[in-house]
């Protein structure tokens, strides 16, 4: 066996044992060899198995789009594919690709079984009654075909459940009685989580309660860590039992499947503190009241800074529970480390925060930047924090949770606890807090420390920028202004940006900078909200004007880029205009290139931050991790749509 068969040897063996985490499956992921995974396709279909059924469908669709691309043939790797968009919200896009395979001839049960699961989950998010009744037959339909075609319990109990929702109880317990049948005969050789959930499912058909809580209880006891799977059963489960029950969570207790913590707390008292917040020698006793937290919210997914203190040891007792963390990070790791981890003389926290790191199911970086003075950076993380979370939430449908650790003390300032505390609550996502003052003395002074080591927390002096804001920043490319003659261009200004300019003047989305080079508009916006709303409206603009009619290609089109994140702001001493500058500005820059012609592509950190606002108008659907322009790096990033 050469060196190359026994790296797929041994990388296929890692990727079947199911006791690695996910940042070890991450790890082999980022160190794969293109020579051994190209000519190797099932490791693509092996590894993104893994990350579906732990719950991350942005990263699986990732990984499959990459071995699309080593073998565009292969049907299981797009039914992964599509089932990764489905789980992560993007309706739209796996339908379409789904309709596409039937058209291509692929009428076998899998494709059909998704496919009614997208007009499913379309019924379900629809809100006019028409829209409902259409895609509720066109579910019923696509799984009975699937089920009479292949005789697979999965598409008949969905037919069956869906016959309950057409109010056609008597269809849906003949179908229910077929399935259950096919069940029975196959308990002893299947033995997934999947027929269990069947078997109640019929069961509650029957009318057979105390069966059904049994069969759904045997399908989390062996579930295998499969999180995605039974939020996906529970799911339907509340629906029929809705239906059937009167009450969508009669069966939730038969549901054990955790719920996510958002987390933030202060880091340990370093040498010069005058009056004690958290000194060294409680960090056993908070970590033991953080565990006890995490055991009473049956935390499952955690989502954390990792500073020196509170967030190593809410990190670390996550890992010790069998949770998954998740790291988010304000800016690069050397000025993390610098301002935030290595600030305790002779210490192993910076051993800690390396094993934190390596065992992260993900690790969010908010700028790749280096500290740039001030609180904005850490202002801002917590923003992120809460909207990474809130998107997990929407893809597992589980409770989301904030956890503190909190000195009580009003004041802290942007970025700090307090402000993370406030900032959730402003979400409605009620706090629980571990209160230091009543653990520690604050009054008692402590003597005989060296001098005081600076700091993020303690006195770093701002850098002497002109100021810092968090905001949200549009750029929109002009396709086709390129190809315009020296005739067209006048023909261009005088109609497209006089357009442009009156749509900026009448909007109720007001940018408060404005610029624009010719072929590209640049806008910078107050908030998420007013950025997306604006970008939808311009696009729609662009939609609805007869171009041709104005002596202009018909083909004249716009790419749009969002994105948010603290800017510096300045008065240009050569415009004399107000503008904004900084590692955001230029990360959105980068953005606008790779965008689909006539889309509007937005950053994870925009999809994340609108998650939590009252951004009702529009919806953000995972596209994939694109290369951005430039080598700027490879970058998650959503389509903005009408919602």
């Amino acid at each position: 066996m050469d060196s190359t068969q026994e790296l797929y040897a041994s990388t296929r063996a890692r990727l079947c044992d199911k006791s690695i985490f996910l940042s070890d499956l991450r790890f082999i992921w980022e160190m794969r060899d293109p020579l051994v995974w190209n000519n190797n396709p099932e490791l693509f279909t092996l590894l993104a198995k893994r990350t579906l059924k732990a719950g991350e469908p942005f990263w699986t669709y990732d990984i499959s789009a990459q071995g699309l691309l080593v073998d565009n043939q292969n049907l299981q790797l797009k039914h992964i594919q599509a089932l990764s968009l489905a789980q992560s919200g993007s309706t739209q896009a796996a339908n379409e690709l789904l309709k596409n395979l039937v058209i291509m001839g692929h009428k076998d049960v899998e494709t059909l079984s998704l496919l009614g699961r997208t007009y499913k989950d379309f019924w379900v998010k629809s809100s006019e009654s028409k829209e409902q009744e259409n895609y509720l037959n066109l579910a019923y339909k696509t799984y009975l075909e699937a089920f009479e075609t292949s005789e697979e319990y999965y598409p008949g109990i969905n037919a069956a459940t869906l016959a309950v929702f057409l109010e056609n109880l008597e269809n849906a317990k003949i179908l229910a009685s077929r399935v259950y049948d096919i069940c029975l005969k196959q308990l002893e050789s299947d033995t997934s989580h999947w027929l269990q959930a069947t078997l109640a499912e019929a069961s509650l058909i029957f009318g057979k309660v105390e069966e059904c809580k049994e069969f759904y209880s045997k399908a989390c006891e062996i579930a295998d860590g499969d999180a995605a799977g039974l939020c996906s059963i529970r799911k339907q489960a509340r629906l029929l039992s809705e239906k059937l029950l009167g009450d969508a969570y009669a069966l939730d207790e038969c549901f054990p499947v955790g719920s996510i913590v958002s987390f933030t707390g202060h880091m340990l008292d370093q040498p010069g503190r005058e009056f004690p917040r958290f000194p060294a020698e409680n960090e056993m006793e908070v970590k033991a009241l953080i565990a006890n937290k995490l055991e009473e919210l049956d935390a499952s997914f955690g989502f954390c800074a990792a500073a020196c203190g509170c967030d190593i040891l809410f990190l670390e007792a996550m890992l010790e529970r069998g949770g998954d963390i998740h790291i988010v990070l304000p800016f690069a790791d050397k000025s993390f480390r610098e301002l935030s981890v290595d600030v305790i003389p002779n210490s192993n926290w910076s051993d800690r925060y390396n094993t934190l790191i390596s065992k992260a199911a993900s690790v969010h970086f908010v700028s790749h930047d280096e500290y740039s003075g001030g609180s904005a950076d850490f202002e801002f993380a917590n923003d992120v924090l809460i909207g990474i979370a809130n998107l997990k939430k929407q893809v597992l449908d589980v409770p989301l949770h904030a956890l503190a650790v909190w000195d009580s003390k009003e004041g802290g300032g942007p970025g700090g606890t307090e402000d993370a505390i406030a900032k959730w609550q402003s979400c409605g996502v009620e706090v629980k807090i571990i209160r230091l003052n009543e653990l520690v003395d604050p009054t008692s002074k402590k003597e005989n420390y060296p001098p005081a080591q600076k700091n993020a927390y303690l006195g770093t002096e701002t850098k002497k920028a002109v100021y810092q804001d968090i905001k949200a920043i549009f750029f929109a490319d002009i396709v086709g202004f390129s190809k315009l003659t020296e005739q067209d261009i006048p023909l261009y200004y005088e109609h497209f940006l006089v357009k442009a300019a009156q749509l900026i003047k009448k909007t109720r989305y007001k940018p408060i900078i404005k610029n624009t080079w010719g072929d590209a508009v640049y806008l910078v916006f107050d908030s998420v909200k007013d950025a997306g709303s604006f970008a939808l409206d311009f696009r729609s603009m662009m939609d609805d004007t007869d171009w041709l009619g104005y002596g202009l290609s018909k083909d004249l089109n716009v790419r749009i880029g969002l994105h948010a994140g603290p800017v510096t702001r300045y008065i240009d001493p050569v415009t004399e205009m107000e503008s904004c500058t900084g590692y955001h500005v230029s990360r959105t820059a980068r953005i606008e290139p790779i965008t689909a012609e006539g889309q509007i592509y937005v950053s994870e950190i925009f999809a994340a931050l609108a998650s939590t606002k009252d951004c009702i108008g529009f919806a953000c659907d995972y596209v994939g991790e694109v290369q951005l322009a430039k080598k700027y790096g490879a970058y998650r990033v959503y389509l903005l749509n009408n919602h």
